[in-house]
């Protein structure tokens, strides 16, 4: 990474773009597909001149080809779906294919033999439908609209995601995992336009299934084309229209009605911090009442037939949940009401303007609001807030536009465009009062609980209110490719694109400063980086976003620029041997977030650059077609792959978030005065600055994110409908970007934003040089190894199934761009992995590394629909897991610590002490679920009615999916001299331990069981 220059550098590469083509996108997914092969006669001779066509309910118009003097013909730029292809020759017996289906991004590959005799003599074939690509070595699954329309699924494209081998729902990794990548390092795309978040990486927009044709989930083995997805690539298809008028009215209802009993919650007593206790929300305050509303109608259709199709759905939702609630002050006692909407639609048209092009536009639109916030249950909130005034609206939309041309069998040009939009605005209630919060070890140690000024642990006044103007945050791109087909020594497919994109934010959110935050901590001291800075007569209170720490908040407006180049090729010898080969480049960095730079930094500083030739993937694939038919493939791939730049670290280590606190001694019991109209009393210890700006702190040799990967597997037809796949995956964390924390007193908290390992975050700089006292921060440290089995059974004679078992192991100490050392934190670049030496050691002063917290050696999963013929479809989704590592958890020099290493406790001896007993391994429970959907179909006529019920959890499951693993119940007072000693534990006089009475006690229990009721009217 290099800050400004390279300027020559940039331009040639440019240069180069121009040569490939005049429009450009950082997010050109391809939406469409390749049906393939060669034409001979009964004597195996090649056929040329073959006159062949496609047609499809999915493609506008039709698709045409001739083979070529080697009896080849390509049928490219093809929408998924099924397809009907048509093979004539003058003297030679048409062929008719049938039943072909085309998914996303597939190569099919079906070779024809024509026997002689007269034209009106057809030969129709209908089975033996390919199914294996034999010219990819991409590995995943693809979900069509006849397969997720009889399984069970929630009501948004991604919860079928999961059927796939390797990908997991994981919580902890802020969502879904392909292949143990955190849910911050994959890419969504709608219709080619990519609706990734721009700061945290995870999906921002939602598209119910009643929009969507398709889905594709690729795990591995993507070619140069693809970028930025450390995890996986989700890609959709939504539907189009045809040349039949077609549409549903659909209707939907979920709700607290129809789920069950709500899981124990393991806490800590109010009122008796030493004493843990399971209890039961529901029984203790009643259920919240939960409604969940759906219904809207889809119409698709023609204006012209052949030329211009269209569709068009709305689905709105309207969730009210009400909730009683008896207030621990104030006597008062009333239901509170919040009111959820949201608006999603979608449009699409599609159009066939000549025969060589296809055209096609779509929107879709997620826009949001709620109105009313809810008090906590339990009656720790405040009495007197309006709870029914707050609110905001959520503006969100993204469209996308494409152009196809074809030139005859050998070239294809793709063209896209499009822009993906959120925002948060509309803001309904502004701060009139400080907000004020309870912790530490609570007011009720110095106050019985009748004193009017008795406030629980956990009680605020109101929740923190940030002024927020807006939240702006888009992508927009513009891109094309260029595929040529040439026969050199065996047949190439060359493939040249370039790609564009500028995301932007446009952000006011902080706190008014005559109204800041301020935190009681009853009965602490303050401890900062390790330092104890005292405590006044009841403890400590902190103040944030107040006159005297400045503002608390983000203030900023700014945009970047990021590029693409690649080409490929895909070269097959003696039409059984494949080698794919790609080199893609990409280009891209992040501004400051200020404009008030320091007075030595230049116009146009960037604090964070990457130029092309440091972001270079090569990708290198092979195919053996073993027998030539598609029936049996052996593949494998290696690729680098580097990680689209998150934009959220920026905000906050380039001084966009401002973060400064002030910590005063606690001296009277008359806390509800503190904060008011600039009343801080007590001593003021210190101001931390926990957002010391980095830019000078910055390695400017820092490596982009990346990862390698090795795959290898194989791909059987056991019969038609019916293939058995083995992958084994190996994925190596290459470099990290994250935050190393220095404590630097009368500073704050310096970090360098640098490669954990290298650089900076070992030698420090002039300014904030490293203590050689201290443990040298080592590489992040991820390696994921998979061993996939799977069996697939495609829908055909009313049935479908899916079965598959992966062996894995996760290893390191670093789970990704979200941390699941924070349960699921996603701050990428600045988690808390790396911000205090301790962190990276364990007591004995070795450096922490094990099996990751979404560690699951053993993942089966089966999915199956069946259709009777009275109208009856069933359909079942089950997984069953290995449970996770267990790693106890101590809190010091404010952060967390391993003292044990990862994935071990300490079991036995004086659980007042914490001292004795054996260093184990433990795990959470095997975990495993099912969820089952049934319809029934009644037809009316030539209309059909659909009456549905989706259950989620059908068998009640109620395993524990945590343990809790602080032991620690406050943070200890060890210094990091008496750490770097080693010669210290629990019992140490002056450490303070206090046991965390919750310690490895059952918590999280899975969701109980859920249902919800659909109805269709499908004419």
């Amino acid at each position: 990474m290099k800050r400004g220059g390279k300027r020559m550098k940039k331009i040639g590469f440019l240069a180069l773009i121009c040569l490939f083509s005049f429009s450009l996108s950082l997010a050109q997914i391809s939406s469409t597909g390749k049906i393939f092969g060669t034409v001979t006669d009964e004597n195996g001779n090649p056929l040329p001149g073959v006159s062949v066509e496609a047609t499809s309910p999915r493609l506008i118009g039709k698709a045409t080809a001739v083979t070529d003097a080697s009896g080849i013909y390509r049928l490219m730029a093809l929408p998924p779906g099924e397809y009907k292809i048509t093979f004539t020759l003058q003297g030679f017996k048409p062929v008719v294919r049938e039943n072909i289906v085309l998914h996303v991004d597939e190569s099919l590959k079906v070779d024809i033999t024509m026997q002689m005799g007269p034209i009106q003599e057809e030969i129709v074939v209908t089975g033996q439908a390919p199914l294996i690509d034999v010219r990819s070595t991409t590995k995943g699954m693809t979900l069509t609209k006849q397969m997720f329309e009889v399984l069970p699924r929630g009501r948004n494209f991604d919860t079928l995601v999961t059927a796939v081998p390797g990908v997991n729902n994981e919580p902890w990794l802020g969502g879904i995992s392909v292949d143990g990548a955190s849910g911050a390092e994959n890419m969504f795309y709608i219709d080619g336009t990519d609706i990734t978040e721009v700061d945290r990486g995870r999906r921002a927009q939602s598209a119910a299934f009643e929009f969507v044709e398709e889905i594709k989930i690729v795990a591995s083995g993507y070619p140069a084309e693809y970028g930025g997805a450390l995890g996986g690539v989700v890609s959709v298809v939504t539907r189009q229209g045809g040349n039949e008028y077609h549409g549903e009215i659909i209707g939907y209802y979920e709700g607290s009605r129809l789920t069950g009993k709500e899981r124990d919650t393991l806490r800590l007593n109010p009122d008796d911090y030493r004493i843990a206790e399971y209890v039961n929300y529901q029984d203790m305050y009643g259920k919240d009442k939960i409604d969940r509303f759906e219904g809207g109608f889809s119409l698709g259709g023609y204006i012209v037939k052949d030329r211009l199709w269209f569709y068009a759905s709305a689905l709105p939702v309207y969730r009210p949940v009400v909730r009683h609630v008896k207030f621990l002050t104030g006597g008062v006692e009333g239901d509170y009401k919040q009111k959820n909407y949201a608006y999603n639609y979608q449009a699409k048209i599609t159009a066939q303007p000549a025969k060589f092009m296809r055209m096609g536009f779509s929107f879709v639109n997620n826009f949001s609001k709620y109105r009313g916030n809810l008090p906590a249950r339990d009656g720790t909130s405040s009495p007197t807030d309006v709870y029914e005034k707050y609110g905001f609206d959520y503006p969100n939309y993204s469209f996308s536009a494409f152009a196809d041309l074809t030139f005859g069998n050998n070239v294809m040009i793709n063209l896209k465009g499009g822009r993906f939009f959120y925002n948060v605005t509309n803001q309904q209630v502004r701060p009139d009062s400080p907000r004020q919060w309870h912790g530490g070890y609570g007011i009720g140690i110095y106050l019985p609980t009748t004193d009017p000024r008795y406030r629980p642990r956990g009680w605020q006044n109101h929740p923190r209110i940030y002024v927020t103007e807006r939240e702006i945050k888009y992508k927009n791109h513009v891109g094309a490719d260029f595929t040529y087909y040439a026969d050199l020594y065996g047949e190439h497919a060359f493939k040249f694109g370039v790609q564009w994109v500028r995301q932007g934010e446009d952000e006011w959110s902080a706190l008014d400063m005559n109204y800041p935050d301020v935190y009681f901590y009853w009965g602490r001291p303050v401890i900062v980086g390790g330092i104890n800075y005292g405590m006044g007569t009841y403890g400590y209170y902190e103040v944030r976003g107040s006159k005297v720490t400045g503002p608390f908040g983000g203030v900023w407006k700014v945009h970047n620029d990021r590029w693409a180049i690649y080409g490929q090729d895909s070269w097959t010898i003696a039409n059984k041997f494949t080698l794919n080969v790609g080199l893609r480049a990409e280009s891209e960095y992040i501004p400051p977030y200020t404009e008030e730079l320091p007075p030595d930094v230049p116009k146009g500083f960037k604090p964070m650059e990457f130029d092309f030739n440091e972001k270079l993937a090569p990708r290198l694939g092979f195919i053996y077609d073993v027998f030539g038919d598609a029936s049996l493939k052996i593949f494998g791939s290696y690729g680098l792959y580097y990680d689209v730049i998150k934009t959220y670290s920026a905000a906050h280590a380039y001084a966009g978030f401002k973060w400064k606190s002030a910590y005063y001694t606690l001296d009277t019991l008359d806390w509800d005065k503190i904060g008011v109209n600039g009343y801080f009393p007590g001593t003021l210890l210190l101001i931390y600055d926990w957002r010391y700006p980095s830019f000078d702190t910055t390695d400017p040799n820092m490596k982009p994110v990346s990862q390698s990967e090795l795959s290898f597997g194989a791909e059987k037809m056991l019969m038609e409908n019916l293939s058995a796949t083995v992958r084994f995956v190996y994925k190596h964390l290459r470099y990290t970007i994250e935050d190393v924390g220095v404590i630097v007193p009368g500073v704050g908290e310096v970090y360098f934003e640098t490669n954990p390992g290298y650089g900076y975050s070992i030698t420090g700089t002039p300014e904030f040089p490293l203590d050689p006292r201290y443990p040298k921060c080592p590489r992040a440290k991820r390696d994921y190894y998979g061993l996939n089995f799977a069996l697939d059974k495609r829908l055909a004679n009313n049935w479908l199934a899916g079965f598959s078992y992966t062996w894995s192991r996760l290893w390191g100490n670093y789970s990704g761009l979200a941390s699941s050392d924070e349960y699921g934190r996603t701050s990428p670049y600045v988690e808390r992995s790396f911000d205090n030496w301790a962190m990276n050691v364990t007591k004995d002063l070795t450096y922490q590394e094990g099996p990751l917290p979404t560690d699951r050696p053993h993942f089966i999963k089966f999915y199956g629909a069946y259709s009777f013929p009275f109208g009856l479809t069933i359909g079942s989704v089950l997984n069953a897991m290995s449970g996770t590592p267990v790693t106890e958890t101590w809190s010091i020099l404010s952060a967390y610590f391993f003292p044990f290493n990862r994935g071990y406790v300490r079991e036995g001896g004086d659980p007042d002490t914490g001292v004795g007993g054996k260093i184990v391994r433990k795990r959470t429970p095997f975990l495993w679920y099912m969820n089952a959907y049934a319809e029934y179909n009644l037809k009316i006529g030539k209309y059909r009615l659909n009456i549905n019920l989706n259950v989620d959890n059908v068998f009640n499951v109620k395993t524990a999916t945590r343990l809790y693993d602080y032991r620690t119940y406050a943070q200890l007072n060890v210094s990091e001299e008496m750490v770097l000693s080693k010669n210290w534990d629990l019992n140490t006089p002056g450490v303070g331990f206090v046991k965390d009475a919750r310690f490895l006690k059952k918590m999280d229990f899975y969701p109980p069981i859920a249902a919800r009721l659909g109805i269709k009217f499908i004419f």
